[in-house]
């Protein structure tokens, strides 16, 4: 998995490529910089955001102010341009205390977050081992934005689109953005299919007191066991039907077998209403441990059981596409 630091700009004196680690013996005089030209240059194969190009390289040891270890760098170079650092597990040897003694190469990235050096190691072992690329946000291509071509990044860390590896989303909120596409795409379907009415709730289970004021939208169930919260209700003057056009545009409810028999009940026949239930991902198969991190309540269940009552028209009284 690749995760994605956004920066403004990357130091100009600052090499970028694959940052390494290792142990040294010697003290070193602080922020002392060496230039080593490497005798057999390799190529190199990457890419960003889709774009690919073969890398020649200089390598570089940029030492810290530590005593005890040194940060080596293969600097690349592209017919791209593109300037980035890439830090994994594996090339800082596991020490994840170099975001404290080498906050430089971080640009502030973790800043926010209370415990910086246990959320660099939940971040790079995530799924066995990620990548932290940090790079400059106008080096994206604008359609890697997860709100599309118009869709303006900000600095901070982000992940990889949970379907399409070339869009980016923000990790400080992910879970609400995957939970608002989720929903347009289900809305969109339905509404693609002719429906008349929708309303999707989520079933929110009460641990303890209900406490302050209950939200307009949301209904107590009477033994007080859980409440319903309305996240969407729609209706819907009679349109034309477009299943192609529904295909077509199906993302993520592929994974959710009840909604795609709604889907299917309406393509292949002519299914009026339907009431049933389908238990959501908000993690998007994301390390939960990672979202958690960015989370304000750490007990947030990402698991969510989302009710669905759909009323569509007679196939007959529509324009078909």
């Amino acid at each position: 998995m690749r995760f994605y630091g956004l920066i403004d700009e990357l130091k100009q004196d600052q090499p970028s490529g694959l940052h390494t680690i290792k142990k040294v013996n010697k003290k070193i005089d602080e922020n002392t910089i060496i230039k080593w030209e490497h005798p057999n240059p390799s190529p190199w194969f990457f890419a960003v955001g889709g774009i690919a190009g073969l890398i020649g390289y200089n390598v570089y040891k940029m030492l810290t102010e530590s005593n005890d270890f040194e940060i080596s760098v293969n600097s690349f170079e592209s017919k791209d341009e593109i300037r980035k650092i890439i830090i994994t597990k594996d090339s800082i040897k596991g020490n994840y205390d170099i975001i404290n003694s080498a906050p430089e190469l971080f640009y502030g990235l973790f800043d926010n977050l209370l415990l910086k050096k246990q959320s660099l190691k939940k971040m790079l072992e995530s799924k066995g081992g990620s990548e932290l690329i940090i790079l400059e946000k106008k080096s994206l291509p604008a359609n890697s934005h997860y709100g599309g071509k118009h869709g303006k990044f900000t600095t901070g860390l982000y992940c990889e689109h949970p379907k399409n590896s070339s869009i980016l989303i923000p990790v400080s909120n992910f879970n609400e953005i995957i939970k608002s596409l989720i929903l347009e795409e289900i809305i969109n379907s339905f509404q693609l299919l002719g429906a008349k009415h929708i309303i999707i709730e989520d079933i929110i289970k009460v641990t303890g007191g209900i406490g302050g004021g209950k939200s307009e939208k949301a209904k107590i169930n009477s033994d007080a066991s859980f409440i319903r919260d309305i996240l969407r209700e729609k209706n819907y003057a009679k349109d034309k039907f477009q299943p192609i056009l529904c295909v077509k545009k199906l993302t993520f409810i592929p994974d959710y077998p009840h909604i795609m028999n709604v889907i299917d009940g309406r393509i292949n026949g002519n299914q009026t209403s339907d009431k049933f239930s389908e238990t959501i991902d908000l993690s998007a198969n994301m390390d939960v441990n990672v979202l958690n991190l960015f989370e304000s309540n750490a007990n947030f269940n990402f698991k969510r059981k989302w009710n669905f009552t759909v009323e569509f028209y007679d196939k007959n009284e529509l324009k078909s596409e």
